[in-house]
């Protein structure tokens, strides 16, 4: 294909026509503009063409017509490899079809959401100056970039905990969204820069597992790489790997001065961009001694095979938990006030001296032999520091909650053998209270709300049971609940109905009397008017209907 390939641009209207020829020309093209049938007959049998910018209904007081379609047809004929990009009003789907049938997944252009860097990024990259659209994944990245279905604003600091976290050093806008769409996509925390000095920036705040920058931004000189970037990241960020990023062409000498850094794990061609080449640079950035973390019950660590069953003292062990209880609660970081307050109750100067100190020690239990700075797991923000719980950890929380999701969903889609299968496995992961050893007040919120979302799982399973008439298996689950939390009514409920179902009228109105004992003992009140209606009609032997039928 030619560096600088000749563009047909197929266009009624003159004010158009003249904006498209005029991006082009300023961008290095050679536009060949046409208005009529006619023009585009006699350009395309005399000037071969490898991107074409249509407007594809050329008498606009018709609409697409049958001379539209040969029109497409007669350009496709004379340029078998020709490529298009549709630039229009809003076109009707019938029409979106039949430009598809002949030219297969085009880039549609809306006139009325025009995107000039979006366009300009289309042009360069049919035209061998930018990304592969062959790529469907990347076509689709494209389309969304441009109508920004996505948001182009970095995510909360929050979002950074428990997920990849890129920082791109790219100057292009165009390229920047592209990266951007595909970040949001995989949901990377990420943040963009401009410059290498607002790279270096956003460095001393935050921490990344993978860079990814252009190599313009890395000039040789003197046979080395001149960048105070990368030598940063040696010093300082030494976990932090470099993709590095180039368009058309990396001289040997660079792309061999460049793979001597040990942060460096690939380049990227964007000519020939490849969105899983990204996720697997992310993949090698990540990588990190794996943790298995019990948390029900007494906490338990294992680093790889090997239990921890020593920490360096009972405070870097608290440190730890409290860690990874923010993590439970939501993820936000801890400030070093926080933790110095929750460490030593009446802290002191000498305190905040040994906070430092403490976060190191916990830092090499989970990863002996490392600097302390090269942490996987222990990492530090502008707002604090945070257990990161991205890729190398199992923690049974993390399992608890993402079978509880499950199984709601299996339920809203009534798969009970599917729901029955993984809230067993929920249940069985509940081995006791979060932390049931540690009693400090910063504990006591998390290990209520996650016993409430054991009682979830619980009414959720004898629904389950209940649904395949498994009554004694589902009145089993409900008093396993009631012995969990006794002041839940709508178990009581549950199992007034599973006796009921049983043919044990007796049990389920004893159920009930129960239920009205213990409440008004405790509240004073009687059970809620949907528990008086549902014992009523026990009493009159109704028909009660299983509405998870």
């Amino acid at each position: 294909m030619a560096a600088s390939p000749n563009i047909l641009v197929v266009e009624g209207d003159k004010i158009w026509q003249q904006t498209l020829c005029e991006i082009l020309d300023t961008e290095g093209h050679k536009p060949y503009p046409a208005a009529t049938y006619k023009e585009v007959d006699q350009i395309v049998r005399h000037q071969p063409f490898d991107v074409a910018v249509i407007n594809p209904i050329l008498s606009t007081s018709s609409g697409f017509s049958p001379k539209d379609l040969l029109m497409l047809q007669k350009i496709r004929q004379l340029n078998p490899a020709i490529e298009i990009i549709v630039v229009s009003h809003p076109l009707a789907q019938e029409v979106r079809e039949s430009i598809s049938q002949i030219y297969p997944a085009p880039p549609f252009l809306s006139k009325e959401h025009w995107d000039k860097n979006y366009f300009i990024s289309l042009v360069k990259s049919f035209a061998g100056e930018g990304p592969n659209t062959d790529d469907k994944r990347l076509r689709s990245i494209l389309e969304r970039s441009q109508y920004g279905t996505r948001p182009l604003t970095p995510p909360a600091l929050e979002h950074g905990v428990g997920n990849p976290r890129i920082l791109c050093v790219e100057g292009r806008q165009d390229w920047q969204k592209i990266f951007i769409e595909l970040f949001n996509t995989e949901a990377y925390f990420w943040r963009m820069a401009a410059t290498p000095d607002h790279a270096w920036r956003t460095l001393e705040n935050e921490s990344f597992h993978l860079l990814i920058i252009n190599e313009h931004f890395l000039p040789i000189s003197d046979d080395k790489i001149e960048s105070q970037l990368l030598d940063y990241l040696i010093e300082f960020r030494p976990k932090t790997k470099a993709l590095v990023i180039y368009n058309a062409n990396l001289a040997d000498e660079k792309r061999k001065r460049l793979a001597e850094y040990s942060i460096v794990v690939g380049f990227l061609n964007k000519q020939a961009f490849d969105p899983d080449m990204i996720k697997h640079a992310v993949i090698e950035a990540i990588q990190a001694p794996k943790l298995v973390i019990e948390s029900f019950g007494v906490l338990k660590v294992w680093r790889g095979q090997d239990l921890i069953g020593h920490w360096p003292n009972s405070q870097a062990e608290i440190l730890f938990k409290i860690l990874l209880t923010r993590q439970a609660n939501g993820g936000q970081a801890v400030s070093a006030r926080d933790l110095v307050t929750m460490l030593w109750p009446k802290p002191d100067i000498e305190d905040y001296n040994k906070l430092l100190p403490l976060i190191n020690e916990v830092r090499l239990t989970l990863e002996p032999g490392i600097e302390p700075r090269e942490t996987s797991f222990i990492l530090r923000s502008s707002t604090g520091y945070h257990m990161d719980i991205g890729g190398q950890v199992e923690w049974d929380v993390l399992e608890f909650r993402e079978l509880r999701k499950q199984g709601k969903y299996f339920i809203d889609l009534q798969q009970w053998g599917k729901a029955l299968n993984v809230l067993e496995k929920a249940r069985a992961c509940y081995r006791d209270d979060y932390l049931a050893d540690e009693d400090a007040g910063w504990v006591v919120d998390v290990r209520r709300q996650l016993s409430k979302e054991f009682t979830g799982v619980l009414t959720d399973l004898a629904d389950v049971y209940a649904a395949y008439e498994r009554y004694d298996e589902a009145i089993e689950v409900c008093l396993e609940t009631l012995v969990a939390d006794p002041l839940v009514e709508s178990v009581y409920r549950r199992l007034m109905r599973f006796y009921y179902w049983k043919g044990q009228k007796a049990e389920a109105i004893r159920t009930y009397r129960m239920c009205v004992k213990l409440f008004e003992e405790l509240f004073g009140e009687s059970p809620k008017p949907i528990t008086r209606q549902l014992h009523e009609e026990i009493l009159e032997d109704k028909e009660i209907i299983n509405i998870l039928l």
